[in-house]
Parts: C-alpha cells; structure tokens; sequence
C-alpha cells in the first residue's frame, strides 16, 4: 500500500494523535527545565503544536471537536508505541517522534494542505528547540500502518515531578529601595505567577489525561502559551533595570496549590477560579501603578497580560462548571481558605469585569468578603 492511498482522514487522524504525543513530551519538559529562556521556548513551540492541532482537529471533525476520538484505529496504536521511546528508554524520543510526524504528514499533504504547513511549522520550531536535524528523515508510511509490530518497547512519560525546575539563588543582596522593590515586583510577576501559571497548565494535562476534553487540552496548551509569552515580556523588563534571577530566590506557592486538587474539576477551580480569577483586576492596579510612576512601558505590559487573563477566567470558569457541576459551590467553599488569592481592592476588583467573565453576583459578594476578612 502507498501513502497516496491512505484515507485523508486516517492521516489526520494520525498525524493529530502523533502532534498531541509531541504536545505532552514538551509539557513534561518544560516542568523539568529550570532556566526561563528554555521555558520561554518550550512555551512558544507547545503554542505552535497547538495551532496546528486546531487545523487537523477541525479537518476531523468539523466545528465539534467533542466528535475527536484519540485511539480510531490499530495504526495510531502502533504509531504511540513508535512515538514515546524505544530499547526501553524511559523518557520520549524526540527525534523518533518528528520523524514520524514528517513521515504521516508528508503523507497528508496532498490532502489538507493548510494542516500539513502548520504541522511542519509546529514540528520545525521543536526540532530547532531541541538541536535535531530537520527536515527529519522521513519514515515510510507503509511501514508505520502496516501489520507488522515495530521494535519498539511502550513507555510512559516521565512523571509529573514534585516540583517543577527553577534557577539557583544565590543569597539576595540589598537593592536599592525604589528600583529594589520594582524588580521584586516583576520577579514575583516572573515566577510567582506567569511561570507557574504556565507549569500548572502543562501539568494538569499530564495529571488527568484520562478524563481531560480534547477542546479543554488545546486551550490549556494556548494558555501555556501565553503564560510563557507573558513571562518573556516581564523579563525582558526586569533585565533591562538590571535584575538577575538569581537574586531572588524560586517561589512554588502556585504549584504547591495545584497540588492540592485531586481532580480535574479542583484543579481549575484553584487556578482558574479561586487564583486567576479571584485575582482578576491585579494587572490593571499594576498598569495604573506604572502609569503614575511614568513607566510606560511597564504599564503597556501588564495591559497586555490582564487582557489574557480576562480570557483565561471565563475559559477556566465555564469549564469548572461544566466539570463540577453540582459540586461547584461545595468545592469553592472547600478551597477557598486553602487557595484563594487576594482580590486587588477598589478600583481595581471590577464587579462588571467580574460578571463579564462569568462570575455570579453571590460569588462577587463572597470575593468581596474574602477580601475584607484578609484585611482585617
């Protein structure tokens, strides 16, 4: 049999599921990888993989994603077993993986060529990510679905670590007041919020896989992204006041709270309702900060973060809603003295941005509330 002849969409199929391998190798890595200019990338290159996923989705199904079955056939077994490792390695082969997904895609572009210009993207970035030749050599189609069983032993990802990697500090060193507690502030903005933010996206994906919805994968693999563009713009701030990350030492307050949630349902309840969103408001009162302070620049940033964020909350509510479902009362309140962050004070709290992104009035007098009580 001939690639020519392979049903478009069974390539789809396959090169989908082998992107989605690639999505979850590259989570795994970016908890491991402790400089931020190596999870800067790997953020860019998941947000690559998740663009081109949305085209193949899309080729799939149709405008309903929910129609997307991981496993459709005895191919795309036999394309996992070749994709997560072999000779009994115990972390994935990259360079196994994007040549297979040269290898099916080279196959699908005669049939959908806006998908297969994605995927080469998405799989050019990673192998200049890692340091891999590519183009990759290609592997013949025929032989990945054929009856055959490749030599390949099927292993796991590497777990989900105890806490993810960060930088070595060195003991802080006094700083010069003012300019002192700015780079404070964008450090903490650096790795107490979009870094982890960004690390507990990528987690929750490798933590419930089982029971994760293909629509919410991708948009938590976008929200990786965005949290790790976020990232990149306060440090490249941050450097050019002359900060050093190594001055500070790592923060795993927002790790330590993911780890918390037993379920997927829990999980976005403490990060996207009870952190993200009780947080919601925090850019803005950093951008008037700036602004008063005339840093420009600065307040363009955070501008630019809390219009994200604004799309994270509403996408992280109406999905802990629809997870939860009756027990969505019961697990705010059972969380909240645990996990949830302190919303910024008036102006700043937005009652209109707070029922814009789906929050119920009785859940903004409780945000209300919880604030007051912490400032007693």
């Amino acid at each position: 049999m001939h690639s020519s002849n392979y049903d478009p969409h069974i390539l789809r199929h396959n090169t989908s599921f082998l992107l989605f391998s690639l999505l979850n190798a590259l989570r795994t890595e970016l908890l491991h990888a402790k400089q931020p200019e190596r999870k800067i990338d790997i953020c860019g290159v998941i947000g690559a993989c998740v663009t081109a996923l949305e085209a193949l989705v899309e080729g799939l199904c149709g405008p309903d994603p929910r129609m997307f079955a991981y496993c459709p056939s005895d191919d795309v077994q036999r394309l996992r077993k070749i994709a997560v490792g072999q000779n009994g390695s115990d972390t994935i082969s990259f360079a196994n993986l994007i040549a297979l997904i040269d290898g099916v895609t080279t196959a699908l572009q005669t049939h959908d060529a806006r998908a297969t210009t994605l995927a080469r993207r998405a799989i050019e970035a990673c192998a200049q990510l890692l340091g891999l030749a590519y183009p990759a050599p290609n592997m013949d189609i025929v032989q990945v679905g054929s009856g055959s069983e490749p030599q390949f032993t099927l292993v796991q990802l590497p777990p989900v670590p105890i806490r993810p990697g960060r930088h070595a500090s060195k003991p802080v060193a006094k700083l010069n007041c003012q300019e002192g507690d700015l780079l404070s502030q964008l450090f903490s903005q650096m790795f107490t919020i979009e870094f982890p933010a960004s690390e507990v996206c990528a987690a929750m994906c490798l933590k419930f896989q089982e029971e994760l919805p293909i629509e919410l994968d991708l948009l938590l693999g976008q929200q990786t992204y965005e949290e790790g563009r976020h990232a990149m713009l306060v440090k490249g701030a941050f450097e050019r006041l002359g900060g050093s990350i190594e001055d500070f030492d790592p923060c795993f307050d927002i790790w330590d709270n993911f780890l918390i949630g037993k379920s997927l349902a829990e999980t976005l309840c403490i990060e996207h309702f009870l952190g993200e969103g009780y947080a919601l408001g925090g850019d803005y009162m950093m951008a008037d900060q700036q602004h008063g302070l005339g840093r420009y620049d600065l307040e363009a940033i955070f501008l630019s973060l809390q219009a994200d964020e604004i799309l994270h909350v509403k996408n992280g509510l109406d999905w802990f809603r629809r997870l939860a479902g009756e027990d969505a009362q019961y697990l705010i309140a059972r969380l909240e003295q645990q996990v949830a962050v302190p919303p910024p004070p008036e102006p700043w709290f937005g009652a209109d941005l707070r029922r814009s992104v789906g929050f119920t009035e009785s859940e903004i007098r409780q945000q209300k509330l919880f604030s007051q009580s912490l400032s007693l």
